[in-house]
């Protein structure tokens, strides 16, 4: 029996050390991940888009929980940048401060990044680090519970990881002095449920407070919960876990229902979600809860790929040759086109290049001398590059076209008593160039577009029509609004 026990060792040691690489690897992967939608939250954050870094945020806290991350840096980076989210872009002072709070309790030695500091944020910073100093890891700790009443500061709670479906969940936590907490509230959201539902969760004599989620909330694959503490003004003193974070249970049952579980470790983000489409409400977190989000990201990421705009503005050429009709020779260098109007249909054929066509209609506005043209209308294919990927911020773009951009030109008078004269330059008709816009999300589907270009005319031939195409550096301006979908 000795010399079995001696055999298996080695076989044992082997078993053991492909397991623990194993192990590390999906740490490294799962922390990746939330790398990713950090940056990704950034990114929006710098573009404005403050709404959609606060979902990615929020999904990040979501992968955080489901891979039990909860103590790694990175759980305190995601903390400290939804905070700048809530406190500098969504001005969630409150919310904010948690969060801050929160980052601090896992890295006290996390300091807020200069490029988004402001006044407003290094207040609540300074506030949190207060907090935390004062409290000895206080408020919102993961950790084991205290042992005795004096030694229990903020709020405390051991995280309930899986129970028994169709039963009740017994919560339990524990509230310190310092927090003053005059009302303790646990929130729970069945499988299905749009809303968390509140408990007033009862004191049990000291710092212990308990409550339960009823049966009916368990019959599930999991239930969402989180716990509040409340001081006398109403507001949220401490918490563990919130509306857009909340803490997730797992549900066993004894005879599962067909259709298996799906909440695997490598089932994707989208199988720990128990909702699949409707979010949860504001509540001192997110108006999302943090899995939704991560199926609404997607469908905004994917759902862009056509996108249509109609643009205006007016433009200036650099120009040379003569006017179109009475034949002038240009005189000054710079001659300007009143109005132009566009309508631009384009795809994404990547998440950072797309193609689309332009129709440009310009108006000679100001021509006064009889026949002149009207128009000048124009069509260019452009191709543009979006650094942040999709429709929304800045875009580099590549146009080539061809018809004709047409400027006035006042011409010198013979007699002062003669009435101006004002006449037409026509630039083209191949033209080439490029530009810079910038695309701003307005909510939903709608865009605000800004635009300058630079396009070369260069004439190809030696007539079009009535018109004799000259060469001409234009620059474009335009404004307007598009639809992305």
């Amino acid at each position: 029996m000795k010399c079995q026990k001696i055999l298996l060792l080695p076989l044992v040691a082997v078993l053991f050390a492909w397991k623990v690489p194993a192990v590390h690897a999906q740490d490294a992967k799962a922390v990746k991940k939330v790398e990713d939608k950090n940056r990704a939250a950034m990114e929006d954050y710098d573009l404005l888009e403050f709404e959609n870094a606060k979902k990615q945020l929020n999904e990040a806290l979501v992968l955080i929980k489901k891979d039990k991350l909860d103590k790694h840096p990175v759980a305190a980076r995601t903390h400290l940048n939804l905070g700048i989210v809530l406190g500098g872009g969504l001005g969630d002072a409150d919310t904010a401060l948690l969060e801050l709070i929160s980052a601090l309790e896992i890295d006290q030695y996390l300091k807020l990044p200069d490029s988004y500091r402001t006044p407003e944020l290094s207040k609540l910073f300074e506030q949190a680090k207060s907090t935390v100093s004062s409290t000895s890891g206080g408020t919102g700790s993961h950790g084991p519970e205290a042992g005795g009443d004096e030694e229990v500061t903020g709020l405390k709670h051991v995280l309930i990881d899986e129970a028994k479906g169709g039963a009740s969940v017994r919560v339990t936590a524990k509230v310190g002095a310092d927090v003053k907490a005059s009302k303790v509230l646990l929130f729970y959201r069945r499988q299905g449920a749009e809303e968390f539902t509140p408990v007033v969760m009862k004191n049990k004599g000291g710092v212990n407070y308990e409550g339960d989620i009823p049966a009916g909330a368990t019959s599930g694959e999991s239930v969402h919960y989180y716990i509040e503490a409340r001081n006398s003004a109403g507001k949220v003193a401490a918490t563990n876990g919130n509306a857009g974070s909340p803490n997730i249970i797992t549900l066993v049952h004894e005879k599962p229902s067909g259709g298996g579980s799906s909440s695997g470790d490598d089932g994707g983000e989208d199988e720990e979600n128990p909702l699949g489409h409707q979010g949860g409400p504001s509540g001192g977190g997110s108006d999302d809860d943090g899995e939704e989000t991560t199926i609404s990201r997607r469908v905004e990421r994917s759902a862009t790929r056509l996108f249509f705009s109609v643009t205006g503005g007016t433009s200036g050429a650099y120009v040379r040759g003569q006017t179109e009709q009475r034949h002038r020779g240009v005189k000054c260098c710079y001659a300007w086109e009143p109005a132009h109007f566009g309508a631009e249909l384009g795809f994404w054929i990547t998440k950072s290049l797309a193609l689309s066509g332009i129709v440009r209609m310009g108006v000679p506005y100001g021509a006064n001398i009889d026949g002149h043209a009207p128009s000048a209308p124009a069509g260019f294919l452009r191709m543009s590059y979006a650094p942040g990927a999709g429709y929304s911020g800045l875009l580099l773009h590549g146009d080539v076209g061809f018809g004709t951009i047409r400027q006035i030109i006042p011409l010198d008078r013979q007699d002062k008593s003669d009435p101006e004269e004002v006449d037409i330059h026509t630039t083209g008709p191949l033209f080439v160039g490029g530009g810079l816009g910038y695309v701003l999300s307005m909510g939903g589907p709608l865009r605000l577009v800004i635009d300058g270009s630079i396009q070369v005319g260069i004439p190809v031939v030696d007539s079009l029509g009535r018109a004799v195409p000259q060469f001409g550096l234009n620059n474009d301006l335009s404004v307007g609004l598009a639809l992305a979908f």
